[in-house]
């Protein structure tokens, strides 16, 4: 059991500094850019007609389904477990 558990923390460890060099690496930046562009004040903004409702229905009926879904799943695993 023992050499299993040091495999394990071996992986994770691998794993974790996996993690932590790619954060380093994307942290860094250059020397010659110290903070966010200028916003640009000629610029004017866009028709603000974007349609929120085309896909509403479709979202809407795939939440009710998944509902559904989960409570008979639900429902089944109390049921069977009596």
């Amino acid at each position: 059991m023992r050499p299993q558990i040091v495999k394990n923390i071996k992986k994770i460890a691998l794993i974790a500094l996996c993690f932590l060099i790619s954060a380093v690496m994307f942290g860094q930046t250059e020397a010659s850019k110290s903070g966010p562009p200028a916003p640009n004040m000629e610029r004017t903004p866009p028709d603000l007609s974007l349609p929120i409702d085309s896909g509403l229905l479709f979202l809407l009926i795939a939440g009710l389904g998944y509902g559904i879904y989960i409570t008979t799943k639900r429902m089944k695993a109390k049921n069977s477990s009596l």
